[in-house]
């Protein structure tokens, strides 16, 4: 257990199993680490809501920045802020943990310190929480994404024909059938008692998926739901110190959320509804697997193959996804080492296939994410030419990635005919609306239909 040093002390942090007060409605927990530009306006945020029974939990979680400095100035001007330091790095799984344990509003709100919450938010969803009976989990219905420096999109959860009148089961085969589902925790206003009562934490030591985890199981012991129709978070892109890596450390985290999920499967029982939303959710840490694994090397996967073999027991869960050739078949048949080589190959075959299919004289990946990085840097390895990496974020104009500069699609338009009809891309997004929205956006900017395709990492191609 961490030690906490508790700037502004208003319960005893070891009561935290009974801890609550009916006069705290919300208590908003923000993990920091360096987002000295954003801590300010994140709190702010708060602050400004029209809710006057909020509590603040910042976890300064040993940032090297001022943020830690801000959190003590924004402690001694918010009596209904408090400051946990951690005394070593924890990460953010244990950091949200000690939030959640210190807490005592009946509500807990997560919040990333390089993001904000919109106007009225939390009075709204104050006036839902007891006209619908205090219910388990109030979910969001719409977030932004801001692209610096002013650039927003919206996010819809769900549509209009969801409702919380039926049983939690209802509620998960509405989002089994939408296959929209966010497994952000922030998307999900939680009822603190639920977590307490459950023992649902973070798996710590798990900065990468852990929130996919934690969502999937909340929804499996949640009794009661109710929904926000407005739009309540922003999540500004490409800002955050909690990104996602491509490394050993993060094959090892998803592989742990993995574990964990199928663990949850085995020895809970659960209805064939939450069972198949399970699986469902297992999907997306399976894929942000994929492609960590194809750029470790021979030592790497041959370490990654002794902790499978040692701490991760549950795996065989897997089997019950798919029949076709996924992680569990190739570790089953083979062995985890010559599987989890096997697996590898078998995925960067599949990716130079596509781009054997669609040409690479002049050959782009689209998407400044964990898959677009993976796919670029694999090319690369492989020795074909790649020009550069394609994002519609702004910020990201002109960084470099792996040698490769990183330019919006625009940098595309205008060209000869010729010349475009020389130019390839792949698609890495895994969100199938905005691969859809990519694919018109190069088709408008004139490259040919034949030469642009997609890579879903999702098994069974299925996207999120």
């Amino acid at each position: 257990m961490v030690s906490l040093n508790l700037q502004y002390k208003p319960k005893n942090p070891c009561l935290y199993l009974s801890n609550s007060s009916q006069d705290i409605l919300f208590s908003v927990i923000v993990p920091v680490y360096n987002v000295e530009n954003y801590l300010y306006d994140c709190v702010q945020s708060v602050i400004e809501q029209n809710s006057t029974r909020t509590e603040i939990i910042l976890v300064n979680d040993c940032s090297t920045d001022k943020s830690g400095e801000i959190c003590n100035s924004l402690a001694e001007k918010h009596k209904n802020l408090q400051v946990i330091h951690n005394k070593t790095n924890q990460g953010v799984s244990i950091s949200r943990n000690d939030g959640i344990k210190v807490a005592i509003g009946q509500y807990i709100v997560f919040l990333d310190s390089d993001d904000y919450l919109m106007e009225n938010g939390l009075s709204g969803i104050g006036k839902i929480i007891p006209d619908k009976g205090y219910p388990d989990v109030i979910v969001i219905q719409k977030f932004l994404t801001r692209r610096e420096p002013a650039s927003f999109t919206t996010h819809q959860l769900f549509d209009d024909r969801i409702d919380s009148s039926g049983t939690p089961d209802d509620v998960i085969r509405n989002f089994n059938s939408s296959k929209n589902f966010y497994g952000n925790c922030w998307c999900h206003i939680v009822k603190r008692s639920v977590l307490i009562q459950n023992e649902l934490f973070f798996t710590p030591n798990a900065s990468f998926a852990e929130d996919q985890e934690f969502v999937a199981k909340l929804f499996c012991v949640a009794e009661s739901f109710d929904f926000y129709r407005g739009t309540f978070y922003c999540k500004r892109s490409g800002s955050g110190t909690l990104t996602h890596k491509l490394n050993y450390d993060t094959s090892v985290a998803c592989l742990k959320i993995i574990n964990g999920l199928c663990e949850f499967l085995k020895v809970k029982k659960l209805s064939d509804m939450k069972r198949d939303f399970l699986y469902a959710r297992i999907q997306s840490p399976l894929a942000q697997f994929t492609p960590q694994l194809i750029n470790l090397n021979r030592s790497e996967v041959s370490q990654l193959s002794k902790t499978v073999e040692e701490d991760f027991k549950y795996l065989e869960v897997l089997e019950n996804i798919s029949r076709d050739f996924n992680l569990f078949f190739f570790t089953k048949t083979f062995g985890s080492h010559l599987g989890l080589l096997l697996y590898k190959q078998s995925a960067i075959e599949e990716i130079m296939l596509l781009l054997e299919e669609i040409g690479h004289e002049e050959f782009y990946i689209f998407s400044n994410n964990i898959f677009g990085k993976a796919v670029a840097r694999l090319i690369l390895n492989e020795g074909y030419p790649v020009k550069g990496i394609l994002d519609n974020d702004e910020t990201v104009a002109g960084t470099f990635f792996s040698g490769l500069e990183l330019n919006s699609p625009s940098i595309l338009r205008d060209r000869p005919a010729d010349e475009t009809a020389k130019i390839s891309v792949l698609i890495c997004n895994q969100h199938k609306n905005s691969i859809d929205a990519i694919y018109k956006q190069l088709r408008d900017i004139g490259l040919q239909k034949n030469r642009v395709t997609h890579k879903s990492f999702h098994p069974q191609g299925a996207t999120i």
